[in-house]
């Protein structure tokens, strides 16, 4: 019998899966030729992680890797979704992803967010890994964009522009984000 955290696993992997029109890897991507959580193939490949503590620990290593899978899997776009477990119906859900493809998108969102203040907050992270709170993210804007850079030490830091930029955002925003941008390349 499988356990709470692997059945719980498996039912976050089908919902993303369903929200980018794709499907859930059979083994989670443990295969050679089909990694990942879930892909839309020729489109986005993406990565589920989950919590029940209101903190995550996002590794730089873990980003790396389906951005690796993304490559090897045809130039596909990547994303990974950070679950903050609540009770039934009040789970957070975010994407982490690029923030250059991130901001592409959002300029051909505009009718869900016309109305809304998108926010922005930047972090550098000296280290390997970022620890991702959900009381930061909830007390922003309903579109707030978290910028985050890993650095190797407080010198590379100030090397903004050569920094690989990634975009936390909640999860709803990137999927309307991403339909405003698919629909515009139809």
């Amino acid at each position: 019998m499988k356990s709470y955290s692997q059945r719980r696993s498996k039912l976050q992997e089908k919902r993303a899966a369903r929200d980018v029109g794709g499907f859930a890897q059979k083994g989670s991507g443990s295969s050679g030729f089909a990694k990942g959580d879930f892909r839309n193939v020729g489109n986005i490949r993406g990565e589920c992680k989950h919590t029940s503590k209101p903190v995550y620990i996002l590794k730089e290593a873990d980003l790396k890797k389906i951005q690796a899978e993304a490559l090897k899997g045809g130039f596909e776009d990547w994303v990974m979704q950070v679950e903050f477990l609540g009770a039934v119906g009040q789970s957070k859900k975010f994407a982490v992803l690029d923030y250059k493809m991130f901001q592409e998108m959002w300029q051909y969102t505009s009718s869900h967010y016309n109305n809304v203040t998108k926010s922005q907050s930047t972090y550098l992270q000296i280290g390997k890994s970022f620890q991702f709170k959900l009381d930061d993210a909830l007390k922003y804007s309903s579109m707030h964009v978290m910028q985050l850079a890993f650095t190797e030490d407080d010198e590379t830091a100030k090397n903004v522009f050569n920094l690989k930029l990634y975009a936390i955002v909640p999860w709803q925003a990137y999927l309307d984000a991403r339909k405003a941008y698919m629909e515009r390349e139809e």
